[in-house]
């Protein structure tokens, strides 16, 4: 398992290094910042309701979102040295 670890880290860096150079403080912070847009608003009795429908997104942000899923993941695995477990 540490193998495959270290080479997500690798990975992850090489991307970093070669699209956006972000610290660690910045990837964490696109999990809040990035990703698809939020145009709607939940009712009092818990309805969702939308105010807008997108049928474009910006790719580059979803990929920050998803870049900072992973890293969230890799950190919460290295920290609890326990294996990520990838469902879709």
């Amino acid at each position: 398992m540490k193998q495959r670890l270290i080479t997500l880290i690798l990975e992850l860096d090489k991307i970093n290094s070669l699209c956006w150079q972000a610290d660690e403080q910045t990837i964490v912070g696109w999990a809040e910042s990035e990703g698809y847009p939020i145009d709607g608003r939940i009712t009092e009795d818990g309805k969702l309701i939308m105010d807008q429908v997108h049928e474009m997104y910006d790719t580059e942000s979803l990929a920050k979102y998803a870049y900072s899923m992973i890293w969230d993941a890799l950190c919460f695995s290295q920290e609890n040295n326990v294996p990520i477990v990838l469902d879709f």
